[in-house]
């Protein structure tokens, strides 16, 4: 019943792995260093991963509690993935990589996309399960560069996503943007605009040259 706090610091540890640091709820944490007072500890799991540039929580199905979602947008050289830990895992600190589900960015063509930059979840389809949203916003296609991407992963699909196959195979559809330098999915937003009991998404783009 008590709500807990987590921090990204993609580039702390060695070579920039990036770490995620958790508090966990019930009493105020002791006053010192993040490294002295955190519950959790999470480490980027390769060179220049970044992890925890993004952060989220997500109810996977059949979950009691929430998993910690992990942005690593540098992880292979750019390409970027997305890790999640379990709720019965959490408390095993450090985590990694003790993860339950890997989320890999798009084997296209075009270098970094920085799969896992951004990170919104919410009920898309009303079916009372949460999905995922990752942005992989420098995605490039037919030299448009940095137009961006959304990758969109259903909730009801969750039972799928340990596949570890590519976003263009587990992910349920995608958003792109139509020009260069669009950089969809650089900042997003998932929200029920108009209380339909189905999330939306806000996806604010660069605007075109006058």
């Amino acid at each position: 019943g008590h709500t807990d706090l987590l921090l990204g610091a993609p580039w702390a540890g060695e070579n920039d792995r990036g770490t995620v640091y958790g508090i966990l709820g019930g009493q105020l944490p002791d006053t010192g260093p993040i490294t002295d007072v955190r519950d959790i500890e999470i480490i980027g799991s390769g060179e220049a991963s970044w992890a925890g540039m993004a952060l989220s929580t997500l109810r996977v199905q059949d979950e009691v509690g929430a998993s910690i979602v992990v942005g690593e947008p540098g992880y292979n050289q750019g390409r970027g993935r997305v890790v999640l830990y379990p709720p019965d895992l959490i408390e095993q600190s450090p985590l990694s990589p003790k993860y339950r589900f890997l989320l890999r960015g798009s084997e296209e063509p075009g270098g970094a996309m920085h799969f896992g930059r951004s990170l919104q979840q919410g009920d898309l389809d009303g079916d009372q399960l949460a999905d995922l949203v990752i942005g992989a916003p420098d995605f490039r296609y037919d030299r448009r560069s940095d137009a961006g991407r959304a990758w969109i992963y259903l909730g009801r699909s969750s039972l799928d996503w340990a596949m570890e196959n590519p976003a263009e195979q587990t992910a349920d559809g995608s958003i792109w943007g139509s020009q260069a330098f669009h950089r969809v999915s650089r900042f997003m937003r998932i929200s029920d605009l108009n209380n339909d009991g189905r999330a939306d998404i806000l996806l604010p783009t660069r605007a075109a040259p006058p």
